[in-house]
């Protein structure tokens, strides 16, 4: 929860006129809207005895994203460097469906 009320803090109350993450650091703040964001909610929900909302569930089991590194070859423009890719399961979003 700290972590991810420093990050909204960042972005509301910028610092600087840019906000930068990298493709390594992406996957690590999309997850932890599960329990950070989704859980929360759904624990809230569940303490007041109101019903859970079709969005706070999709929240609380969205799919886990990865990032696979690649090496982008120079016939590619990459000239060697890492390049990456951003992957995420969507098999949670079916299991949410009422």
């Amino acid at each position: 929860m700290i972590e991810l009320r420093e990050e909204r803090n960042a972005v509301l109350h910028a610092r600087s006129p840019s906000v930068a993450l990298s493709l390594r650091e992406l996957p690590e703040r999309l997850n932890a809207v599960r329990d950070g964001i989704g859980g929360l909610l759904c624990e809230l929900q569940t303490l007041t005895g109101s019903p859970l909302l079709r969005f706070m569930l999709r929240l609380r089991s969205a799919g886990e994203v990865t990032f696979t590194p690649r090496r982008a070859s120079a016939s590619q423009g990459g000239h060697g460097s890492e390049t990456g890719a951003i992957e995420g399961s969507h098999a949670a979003e079916d299991a949410v469906r009422p």
